[in-house]
């Protein structure tokens, strides 16, 4: 089920589930479809604050992990060759 609505002039259309046998049943689209009118009254674009969410708790690739476990235990890293190792897996495992 679509819902279609006009926010700053532009019209959006927000995905409110599947529709039909085993789906989402109607009297649920309805309930969700109220809850978009209402953030609609208060002046928030319900899309956009569904991707800020889906944004925010989004699941790191493997890339940004592997950077954010080396700039923190890298000052720990007692020599070069445990530094040039952990590049090298980095290079070797999240290169993208």
């Amino acid at each position: 089920m679509v819902m279609r609505y006009r926010i700053g002039g532009k019209q959006r259309e927000m995905g409110l589930g599947g529709a039909g046998a085993g789906k989402m049943p109607l009297v649920e689209a309805r309930a969700k479809a109220e809850r978009v009118q209402a953030q609609l009254r208060n002046g928030i674009d319900p899309l956009a604050a569904k991707m800020e969410i889906a944004r925010v708790v989004a699941i790191p690739t493997f890339h940004s992990a592997m950077n954010e476990y080396i700039s923190r235990t890298e000052p720990s890293w007692k020599n070069q060759k445990a530094h040039n190792g952990a590049l090298a897996s980095k290079l070797r495992h999240a290169s993208s």
